[in-house]
């Protein structure tokens, strides 16, 4: 499309920039690349946006004017905005796609933190047997001080009787 609305919004015109591609893997992505990829997608949105807002306003400022408008360029600012909303409108499914790989990804973390925390053997799980163990020790020599103590009194009580 060659017209002066063309030149004058280029993102519009060239199909709106690259899109991140549809069938990409994720089910080996991080968390990290999933919000590196959202927040790239996000960016991306913002600025087809603008420039969403920027052709509806040239159509709103074509239809009101008082000079003459071809047929053509109304056609032309009208495919921009129908252009600019398929784009929009995929991102925003791309974005959702995302937003739910990542609730996924969260979702999995969890539980296997939770399986790591709850599995025999796990360094959680050592480091609570050996608290325990100390716990038992410090209960075990209290009550060895004063079995100590009673034999001590008893046998003091003897050795006065």
């Amino acid at each position: 499309m060659n017209t002066p609305i063309a030149d004058d919004f280029p993102a519009i015109a060239a199909g709106m920039g690259e899109d991140l591609p549809a069938g990409s893997d994720t089910s080996s992505s991080t968390t990290d690349e999933l919000t590196e990829r959202a927040s790239a997608s996000l960016n991306t949105l913002d600025c087809e946006l603008v420039d969403l807002d920027a052709a509806s306003r040239l159509l709103g400022h074509l239809s009101t004017t008082d000079l003459e408008i071809s047929g053509s360029e109304l056609v032309a600012v009208q495919m921009m905005v129908e252009r600019a909303h398929d784009q929009i409108e995929a991102r925003y499914n791309r974005l959702r796609e995302i937003f739910r790989e990542q609730q996924d990804a969260h979702r999995a973390d969890l539980a296997k933190a939770q399986e790591a925390k709850a599995a025999p053997g796990s360094r959680q799980d050592v480091e609570r047997a050996a608290t325990m163990w100390r716990l038992l020790r410090v209960i075990a020599n209290a009550a060895l001080e004063r079995c100590d103590e009673a034999q001590g009194i008893t046998a003091a009580g003897n050795a006065n009787g």
